[in-house]
């Protein structure tokens, strides 16, 4: 799958992304388990700082609610789209460059560069299933290569299946 067919906000879609939390109206409740899971797994007491890396970063919402976990955490928030780096951008003007770096590139690209055990944790959400299943193997591999011993990867998503029918039969 090529970068350009990964692109699926950079239209009306990215434009008017709000609009999906109609479609999930326990959005709250899915980013505050995702920021939950990243509290609840480390011991506070001895970290000086939490590396996090949000892949897929969309408006930054999620990033939002990662930042809330405690104050030791910094966030790498990457997205492949230019519509959605601005939507977050405006969203975490306050965090930006304190705690929030926003890196627009592609998930793969981006985690090939970045050192072997070198995050504290990787959250995504509603963004792995947008890609098929080579893409996503490779993208998974990444991140558990980057990924310090102990640390741990937080997805909230359903994948889809590569087939349009088989999609739409399951969904």
């Amino acid at each position: 799958m090529s970068t350009e067919n990964r692109k699926r906000f950079r239209s009306e879609l990215g434009k008017q992304y709000e609009l999906l939390r109609l479609a999930c109206p326990h959005n709250d409740m899915l980013q505050s388990t995702v920021r939950e899971a990243i509290k609840d797994h480390f011991d506070w007491v001895n970290i000086n700082d939490l590396a996090v890396l949000d892949i897929g970063c969309g408006n930054g919402e999620t990033t939002l609610f990662i930042l809330s976990a405690h104050a030791k955490v910094t966030v790498t928030a990457i997205d492949n789209e230019q519509v959605m780096i601005e939507k977050a951008k405006t969203l975490l003007y306050d965090f930006i460059p304190k705690r929030v770096a926003l890196v627009q590139k592609d998930a793969l690209q981006f985690l090939q560069d970045v050192e072997s055990e070198s995050v504290d944790a990787v959250a995504s959400v509603f963004t792995i299933h947008n890609w098929d299943r080579a893409y996503r193997s490779q993208v998974l591999r990444e991140i558990f290569r980057a990924l310090k011993e102990g640390g741990i990867f937080v997805n909230a998503d359903k994948y889809a299946h590569d087939r349009d029918a088989e999609h739409n039969k399951h969904f």
